[in-house]
């Protein structure tokens, strides 16, 4: 089985030998900061000043992912292009898919979900297997799943909250109640390591991908999207 790790190596490497600033953010960071849900995509915030956000783009594509709307990629670049989107079409990410392989996909934010110096200089470096992933803080974290506020944000916030709280062992007969045993296992996810977490990912998109559930989930966001391309 491929890890979620491995799955996005070349797309990480590719965008750190082009010099792009980027910051992992979505659900990918949920699942990094120790909390278990399932999620396709790496969604990124990036500097998105023309050069950067070319080369970026150029990287992309160098690793084999392509648009999945009607438009160049290159199209991405463009500042001008990318504000009509957000502000006519209101996109809010820019999605990248590998044709030969449904569990890779990459959302580039069309807009800053935080000021992108900011949610730079919050981040932190974590070490994933022989990977270092740039990811941004909790608060940062919180405050993207607040604003969202999509109807599975208030579980990670909740997780996130949690998590940043501390992860005490607790009462030992805490896990003979349904809520104690989702406490104990929010904290044992919380000890995991980042390589662990990336690996239970990779097993539960598997998983999705055998059951058909996978297949849904890109139908229906690929029909969010049309339906914004196309009203």
């Amino acid at each position: 089985m491929v890890s979620a790790l491995e799955r996005y190596d070349d797309v990480l490497a590719a965008l750190v030998a082009a010099d792009v600033r980027h910051v992992v953010v979505g659900g990918v960071a949920v699942v990094l900061r120790g909390h278990p849900r399932l999620t396709v995509d790496l969604d990124l915030a990036l500097d998105l000043a023309a050069a950067p956000a070319r080369r970026a783009v150029d990287a992309l594509t160098a690793v084999g992912l392509v648009p999945r709307l009607p438009v160049p990629a290159a199209a991405f670049a463009d500042p001008e292009q990318r504000r009509g989107w957000v502000r006519d079409r209101h996109l809010q990410v820019f999605s990248f898919q590998d044709p030969s392989d449904p569990l890779r996909e990459v959302d580039l934010f069309a807009e800053d979900p935080v000021p992108f110096e900011v949610l730079y200089a919050a981040s932190e470096l974590l070490l994933a297997g022989q990977r270092e992933v740039r990811l941004a803080s909790v608060e940062h974290l919180i405050a993207m799943k607040v604003a969202a506020g999509r109807p599975r944000d208030p579980s990670d916030v909740e997780a996130l909250r949690r998590g940043s709280a501390g992860c005490s062992d607790g009462d030992p007969w805490e896990a003979a109640t349904f809520e104690g045993l989702t406490a104990v296992q929010a904290r044992a996810q919380a000890r995991s390591t980042p390589e662990q977490r990336w690996a239970w990912l990779a097993g539960a998109l598997e998983l999705a991908a055998a059951s058909g559930a996978l297949a849904r989930a890109l139908a229906d966001k690929q029909a969010e999207l049309d339906g914004l391309w196309w009203p």
